[in-house]
């Protein structure tokens, strides 16, 4: 892909923010990649892909695009303190919950940005999650630019498809509302799920596990900072679908009870059905 003639900056070189570091290297779109994370020994390792800056502000100062890739919490710090005093910047983020990011910057008109959230990773936190590959083939939700032009998304979207990313502009209520469904909720599961466990009795544990449980608790092995944000940020969207699962729980906890083999099989069926039709024919 064409070099875009730009210099990027991107704070925070977790999981994402060093995975995008390693794509954007191999793929050439930004002529030079500087870098910033709190966590000097993350900061070293990235030197293989990005030139450090000895600061946040002081990558930004550097850039012409700026890609947030902190906790939200980080995110919306930013963008409130630092953001508004280097208008001139592009900024986008990988933020889970876009709603606040996008009332964060509204408090700023004269930021420009476009808020971004890859629908990719995986369970390993920080830079043992760096995977230059992360993004393949997967969809990299944008959002309409604010104090911005439509030059800006079409920017943000070339760089996403220079990692392999794919583009899709929604809503910040419509991603909200979806990911507390597909993202957030199967988190919060996650985490109860191991919560179950005493420490005491992993290694035993560890002889029974197959793939069904891994699968199930993957998302719990994320980084805790990371969780707390979304769950929180999110929890307007999340708490309606705690509790519709809190009563499917219950329902379920009560024909288990009375040994209802019907009503077992006709969640099972419903679901079996509702899987295949998301997912693909049953084979």
């Amino acid at each position: 892909m064409a070099d875009s003639g730009f210099t990027a900056a991107i704070i925070g070189l977790g999981q994402i923010g060093g995975s995008l570091g390693l794509a954007l290297r191999r793929s050439g779109f930004f002529r030079r990649l500087v870098g910033f994370d709190v966590n000097a020994g993350r900061l070293r390792k990235a030197r293989s892909f990005l030139e450090p800056a000895a600061s946040a502000e002081e990558a930004v100062r550097w850039a012409d695009v700026v890609v947030l890739a902190m906790p939200l919490g980080g995110i919306l710090q930013f963008l409130e303190v630092t953001a508004p005093r280097f208008t001139g910047k592009l900024y986008t983020d990988v933020g889970s919950v876009k709603s606040p990011v996008v009332k964060a910057a509204g408090r700023h008109p004269g930021i420009r940005l476009v808020p971004g959230h890859p629908l990719a990773g995986n369970e390993r936190p920080g830079d043992a999650g760096w995977d230059a590959d992360l993004f393949a083939g997967k969809p990299y939700f944008l959002l309409n630019p604010l104090g911005g032009a439509e030059a800006d998304l079409e920017l943000v979207a070339a760089m996403v498809r220079s990692v392999g990313g794919v583009p899709q502009v929604v809503s910040a209520e419509e991603h909200d509302r979806r990911l507390a469904l597909t993202s957030h909720l199967p988190l919060a599961l996650a985490v109860l799920l191991m919560s179950l466990l005493d420490g005491s009795d992993l290694p035993e544990v560890r002889r029974f596990v197959g793939p069904g449980f891994r699968s199930g608790a993957r998302l719990a092995g994320g980084s805790p900072e990371m969780g707390t944000d979304i769950l929180l940020h999110n929890r307007g969207n999340l708490l309606p679908l705690l509790k519709e699962f809190r009563t499917a729980l219950r329902e379920l906890v009560a024909a288990l009870e009375s040994g209802d083999a019907a009503a077992v099989r006709e969640l099972l069926q419903s679901s079996q059905r509702r899987y295949w039709e998301l997912f693909g024919e049953e084979p």
